[in-house]
């Protein structure tokens, strides 16, 4: 097959591959559809990650600032607890995890994360249990 024909013919492929997409609505309810495109006016080499971080909502965190990120919504979790069993095992594991995260940090800012107080937290969970129950 010369070269025109290999052309043509993958471009009647394409044609009918685009063609059959449409009659199926794949190109329905596409994001970014009516949207205009997003141009940067100065060049940056890294455009297509920062870009695709933004659509798979990527977040790249300093390890000490992700360390308090992820502390603050496991603190959350804990808070929404029941059981104060759950609530001291919950807060076992997240005292661990930050140990273990400290030591990791090699770059950014340094950590002042500290372990949790399970006594403390405990005392103001239970308070927070009773006036939720009161108001109940």
């Amino acid at each position: 097959m010369s070269k025109p024909n290999l052309v043509n013919a993958l471009q009647k492929i394409a044609e009918q591959k685009i063609k059959s997409a449409i009659d199926d609505g794949k190109f329905e309810n596409v994001d970014g559809f009516g949207k205009p495109l997003q141009f940067d006016t100065a060049y940056d080499p890294n455009w297509w990650i920062k870009n695709k971080c933004k659509l798979e909502k990527l977040s790249v965190l300093p390890p000490a600032l992700e360390l308090k990120k992820q502390v603050s919504i496991r603190m959350q979790k804990i808070l929404s607890l029941n059981d104060e069993q759950e609530v001291r095992a919950e807060l076992e594991k997240l005292n661990t995890y930050i140990q273990s995260n400290n030591r990791q940090i090699l770059w950014g800012p340094p950590s002042n994360i500290m372990n949790i107080d399970i006594e403390n937290f405990v005392q103001q969970w239970q308070q927070v249990q009773q006036d939720s129950s009161l108001d109940d």
